[in-house]
């Protein structure tokens, strides 16, 4: 086995530990085998990953840690959010096309070709106007590179609002559009 220094890992071996489906079932010791792409280790160089401790975990680079399908709990934790906040934006969605407003949406789990990183979650146009919105639940907060872009929208003068979820958003929405617009939803 070669061994090779790695990006915050120290000794890094090309080969890791995965136990073959039969052996897991069999109780049988793992078999060194090549880890290609798509695998998820579960020992490397003889340590089973799951008896790191978090402080462990968050010393490996993010990059090795991300190909042995390693999280830490910082990162399962904004992921669990990543999920609930999604579920916000397609309820909001969902209400402003039932209502006939016109958006533009930032989805949160990748990033748009045409909209700069940090943008606010939704761009919402009616008539002559226009209303930036982030929605960031509960426990949730704005990235460096969001209150970057915050900051800039707000010194322009432009409506940036943080909401913490799909009705905050949406009475802000209704009633922005019933001050400036006399609106009245469709539901």
């Amino acid at each position: 086995m070669r061994l090779e220094r790695g990006p915050g890992l120290g000794l890094v071996a090309d080969r890791l530990y995965v136990p073959l489906a039969s052996q897991r079932t069999a109780g049988v010791a793992p078999v060194e085998t090549p880890c290609g792409r798509g695998k998820s280790p579960t020992r490397t160089m003889g340590i089973s990953l799951s008896s790191l401790s978090s402080h462990q975990q968050g010393l490996i680079d993010p990059e090795a840690r991300k190909e042995l399908g390693i999280q830490t709990p910082k990162e399962r934790a904004e992921k669990a959010l990543r999920g609930v906040e999604a579920l916000e934006h397609t309820q909001l969605c969902g209400w402003l096309n039932r209502n006939e407003i016109e958006y533009i949406h930032a989805p949160c789990s990748r990033r748009v070709k045409d909209l700069e990183p940090g943008w606010e979650d939704y761009t919402i146009f009616y008539r002559h106007l226009y209303l930036l919105i982030e929605i960031k639940v509960s426990g949730g907060v704005l990235s460096p590179v969001q209150e970057k872009v915050h900051f800039r929208h707000t010194r322009k003068g432009m409506p940036v609002h943080v909401c913490g979820g799909y009705q905050d958003a949406k009475f802000l929405i209704t009633k922005w559009l019933m001050i400036n617009f006399r609106w009245r939803p469709a539901e």
